[in-house]
């Protein structure tokens, strides 16, 4: 008994001693008969001893459970200031602030917040029902605010330790990775930045880092007062107005506001590429291929009356309004694809990277467009020229027709019209086809199509009427037929392939023909030799070996065995001349019958 009243005496609190004040001066009271009349001798000495000891038990063992409940309370708010509400992703030293399951975050944070909430409140009420306090008392409504001051103590950790995981990785002298990134594109007609670093954009990077720092600072919000006399609802307000807090606040939004000075900085080194996405593309080329330039406003202002006078470009001036974007795109290819400030924040700038290049490269398809255009235009237009020509021409006039001679005439003037012009036309053409393969730009295949269905066409309708099989009727007017067709049909390549020379153009290989023309001259040997056989083979019961040999036949069989190793193998008749040749060395020829 003594040791339990010797501890409550020693470890009770200044804010808990008037609420047991009553229970130990009660205990005092009774401990003076002790000291003063009760002895051992006494009567009702043990009785008194076991009383006491009860009573001074019961009050040591209640105070000690309140402070318990406190100490849980203590364990409870250590735990908010353990770990920091926000942080890097995977919590790796390199990684950029986690920010993708930052609402998830915030409200298990919150969550914790005021399930531990309850947990102090229900703490509370039960030292309430240990210490027999009265609800209402100074006493009591003191010993809430002592309650409450530790609550304040709890946030105030929790709060400041989210708070300075950000100055700290915010600290340039400390050399921390990139806690934040901002992708830098293009939105014509500026530059962007997403986050936007405008300060007063709602979804902006200022914005953003001050409404992480709001979400920490509500953390406070989430639990009820515990001296709920004070007739505040939470501790937020508290928490804004404890000025150490407000300092690491304010220093970290100082360091935002500079880091977003210094990226805005580096955006406007870009202004200079500005007239690649502003300037009017159909504008400058319109000026360009008058002019060869784009004029000056003083120039136009000079020529106000008279028109500026007009100077189409040449090749050469094509080649250097060319040289200007490709080089330009060479230089900006070389660009970093991004740039780190106060080594904490990074400006990703590769989305502005590949749309600046792409602007560049749509300038220089606008004058290589304009080339090939110019190329394929003035070929198709000579072409179709040379087509009614021709076809005028070919016209038969016949004695009187002067309507139709006033037509040949007047396609023969055409042609000395322009004559002059043709001449012209092909070394500006010429130049301008070395110009465009010398940027890897070729001729576009149109030129070249035509002719080469009509040749695949010929190729499939070749092979479906020549005479490749053995029972093939009229095999020569067959042969004839295909003949001329094809000789046509060579003659249109061969203009097509001198055209391309001239401008020193590639045509593909048209192996379609070569192979039909193979073809013919392969089954023409091969029908020579059938007609030769059926002709010489036609013979009767009568017929012996002397006249066979008479024949000769083995001249013409080296001649049929090359043939038909060489192509007869694809075709329908090898059977036949199989049997044919093997025909001619038989030793039982003498006694073979032929029909």
């Amino acid at each position: 008994m003594v040791k339990w009243y010797n501890k409550l005496k020693q470890t009770v609190l200044e804010v808990e001693f008037p609420l047991i004040y009553n229970e130990l001066e009660a205990i005092d009271d009774e401990l003076k008969a002790a000291e003063e009349t009760i002895t051992w001798q006494s009567e009702n000495c043990w009785n008194y001893i076991v009383r006491m000891t009860d009573t001074v038990h019961d009050l040591a063992s209640r105070v000690q459970k309140t402070k318990e409940n406190v100490e849980t309370l203590h364990t409870l708010m250590k735990a908010w200031s353990e770990s920091a509400m926000f942080t890097r992703k995977d919590n790796r030293r390199d990684n950029l602030l986690n920010l993708e399951d930052r609402e998830d975050r915030v409200a298990k944070w919150y969550k914790l917040m005021r399930d531990d909430g309850v947990t102090i409140h229900k703490l509370v009420e039960e030292n309430l029902r240990l210490l027999k306090a009265d609800p209402v008392t100074k006493s009591w409504k003191a010993y809430l605010e002592y309650i409450d001051d530790m609550v304040l103590d709890g946030f105030f950790n929790a709060i400041s330790w989210s708070l300075e995981f950000f100055l700290e990785n915010t600290e340039a002298t400390l050399k921390p990775a990139p806690l934040f990134v901002s992708q830098m594109m293009l939105n014509i007609p500026e530059i962007v930045f997403k986050p936007s670093l405008d300060k007063d954009a709602a979804d902006g990077f200022h914005d953003l880092v001050e409404e992480l720092i709001s979400d920490i600072y509500k953390m406070a919000a989430q639990v009820k007062r515990v001296a709920d006399h004070l007739e505040i609802d939470n501790y937020q307000d508290d928490m804004d107005d404890i000025l150490d807090l407000s300092e690491v606040r304010q220093e970290i939004m100082d360091r935002v506001t500079e880091i977003i000075s210094k990226a805005v900085d580096y955006r406007s080194s870009f202004d200079t590429y500005s007239y690649l996405w502003v300037d009017d593309k159909v504008e400058f080329m319109k000026q360009f291929l008058l002019y060869s330039r784009v004029l000056t406003a003083e120039e136009i202002e000079t020529h106000a009356d008279d028109g500026v006078p007009e100077c189409p470009p040449t090749t050469e001036q094509f080649k250097e309004q060319i040289d200007i974007y490709e080089n330009l795109y060479i230089q900006i290819s070389k660009f970093e694809d991004s740039r780190v400030f106060e080594s904490w924040f990074k400006v990703d700038i590769k989305p502005f990277k590949m749309a600046l290049l792409n602007a560049i490269k749509k300038w220089s398809w606008m004058f290589k467009e304009h080339l090939m255009h110019y190329v394929t235009d003035s070929l198709s237009e000579l072409e179709e020229f040379i087509k009614v020509t021709n076809k005028g021409l070919k016209k038969k006039v016949k004695e009187g027709d002067y309507n139709g001679l006033v037509d040949i005439m007047g396609h023969l003037m055409a042609v000395r019209d322009r004559q002059t012009t043709t001449d012209e036309l092909f070394e500006p053409l010429k130049e301008t086809i070395n110009l465009l393969e010398s940027y890897d730009q070729t001729m576009p295949d149109q030129i070249y199509m035509l002719l080469e269905a009509k040749q695949i066409e010929f190729r499939e309708k070749f092979q479906v009427e020549a005479p490749f099989t053995f029972n093939s009727a009229n095999p020569y007017a067959l042969l004839d037929k295909a003949n001329k067709e094809l000789t046509a049909l060579e003659e249109e390549t061969i203009q097509m392939q001198e055209s391309a020379n001239l401008f020193e153009v590639t045509v593909p290989e048209y192996k379609q023909l070569k192979q039909c023309r193979r073809d013919i001259v392969l089954l023409k040997q091969l029908w020579d030799i059938i007609v030769y056989v059926k002709v010489k083979f036609i013979m009767g019961d009568d017929t012996i070996l002397a006249d066979l040999l008479a024949l000769k036949l083995h001249r013409v069989e080296d001649e049929v065995r090359n043939i038909v190793d060489k192509a007869v193998k694809e075709l329908g008749i090898e059977k036949v001349f199989d049997i044919t040749i093997s025909g001619f060395s038989s030793p039982g020829l003498e006694n073979r019958k032929f029909n």
